[in-house]
């Protein structure tokens, strides 16, 4: 019998247990590939990796032919989190910290070349606020690749890419109606118990996510316009993570 697990959406490092077994989903290993194929790694260049939670960035680096001598500064509010970070990325031009990002961030301004945020945005009480702290410690002409959930994202179509499935969408949607679906949806994705019962874990977490309504979902030009309010210059944006995220880059100016 699969173990059943509570998550509260506090607790980063309850998820920190079951996180990495997104590393199997199909669209999240698209997800990062993005985000990679964005970054112009350059020997000497430091990149902020915001809420680097298990350190996935720098470990899909190094998989794909590593930082070609830049290196990576990841923070995160979990402890639990860093510490998993911390053994994926041994050996690897990666640091990790401890960071509150919903405080100013501990670092002099311009002293990042680029900045990474996936799936972060949401979940800070003031997103105008890190923006503005991302654009302080940017130097001129440096680059911001942020992900975030988009209004009324959906995590069934998540599994329903990973599992190539062409149908109607119907099946996959609302995935957190009951634990009953969410079961169904699992199984439907994953054809070993040792996986399912950590996505069952990350949906149960999910779950919370998607009902808290202090969390930010945006509309993807809502995105755009704070992107331009803060002062970042060529702002594009498209989709990612099967479509149930968008995906900005921008540049600081100067």
């Amino acid at each position: 019998m699969l173990e059943k697990k509570k998550f509260n959406v506090n607790d980063w490092g309850g998820y920190a247990k079951c996180y990495d077994a997104l590393n199997l989903l199909r669209p999240y290993q698209q997800l990062q590939q993005t985000v990679i194929a964005s970054l112009k790694l350059l020997p000497g260049q430091i990149i902020l990796d915001a809420a680097t939670g298990t350190g996935n960035l720098g470990w899909w680096i190094q998989k794909g032919g590593g930082l070609n001598g830049a290196r990576i500064i990841g923070v995160d509010f979990s402890e639990e989190m860093l510490a998993l970070a911390g053994e994926k990325c041994e050996g690897m031009a990666v640091d990790f910290k401890k960071c509150d990002l919903n405080q100013s961030l501990p670092f002099a301004d311009v002293y990042f070349h680029q900045i990474v945020s996936v799936n972060t945005l949401y979940a800070l009480s003031d997103p105008e606020k890190i923006l503005s702290e991302f654009h302080r410690v940017l130097k001129p002409g440096g680059r911001i690749i942020l992900i975030n959930p988009k209004k009324g994202y959906e995590n069934g179509l998540i599994l329903k890419a990973h599992c190539r499935d062409g149908g109607p969408d119907e099946l996959w949607l609302d995935a957190h109606a009951s634990e009953v679906k969410e079961r169904e949806l699992v199984f439907k994705a994953v054809n070993d118990y040792e996986t399912a019962a950590k996505f069952l874990s990350i949906a149960s977490f999910n779950r919370e996510i998607a009902a808290n309504r202090q969390f930010y979902f945006f509309e993807e030009q809502s995105l755009l316009d704070m992107f331009y309010k803060k002062d970042f210059f060529w702002v594009k944006s498209s989709r990612a993570y099967a479509g149930q995220a968008i995906a900005i880059t921008a540049r600081k100016g100067g």
